[in-house]
């Protein structure tokens, strides 16, 4: 969300993420999820019926382990980015918020080998939203991915600059409608 309500929505999250793993000692990215998610239905009085509250939140979690060089992984609409020797493979996050949704569903766990050099990239969907360009069209999953396969040989410094360059570019002179989150990590 935007403005109050995603700033209170952000508030609760942080709040609960918190109490999730330090208080639960649940580390599992899709069974934080499902606390998260459990946690905000009960929180916000969430149900079925027409007067139920739609406010959800969007994220992901992972986990690494560097005895297994494990990844685990799982999102709730936004995805992660692997690169593995100079080979991108996008990791589809579930269509579910974090919060009260009409359908059944667990949140996926997703396991990735990880090698030295691995890069992955997590992020908001603020960049993917962002509109811009020629035509005054969104961001686009694509247009990020061509990005950072170009570049991501390079330091995660200069990556944050390359990209923080591109999407001004991209921008131009169109108000910046979301907040905006690239991270990424290297093994």
């Amino acid at each position: 969300g935007h403005g109050v309500p995603g700033a209170l929505m952000s508030i609760m999250g942080i709040t609960l993420l918190n109490e999730t793993i330090l208080h639960d000692h649940i580390i599992q990215p899709d069974k934080i999820l499902e606390s998260l998610r459990s946690k905000i239905i009960l929180s916000m009085g969430q149900k079925k019926g027409n007067g139920y509250v739609k406010d959800g939140i969007v994220g992901s979690a992972i986990c690494f382990d560097p005895q297994s060089n494990k990844l685990l992984y799982s999102g709730a609409f936004n995805p992660l980015i692997h690169i593995h020797t100079d080979e991108i493979f996008d990791i589809k996050a579930d269509r579910i918020p974090i919060g009260f949704y009409e359908k059944d569903g667990n949140f996926t766990l997703h396991e990735i080998d990880i090698e030295k050099n691995d890069t992955i990239y997590l992020f908001s969907d603020g960049i993917i939203d962002q509109f811009g360009g020629p035509e005054n069209k969104r961001f686009m999953i694509k247009h990020l991915k061509e990005i950072l396969l170009s570049y991501h040989n390079l330091s995660m410094i200069r990556q944050k600059e390359i990209l923080y360059e591109e999407l001004n570019r991209w921008k131009g002179d169109s108000v910046q409608t979301d907040d905006i989150l690239v991270m990424g990590i290297r093994f």
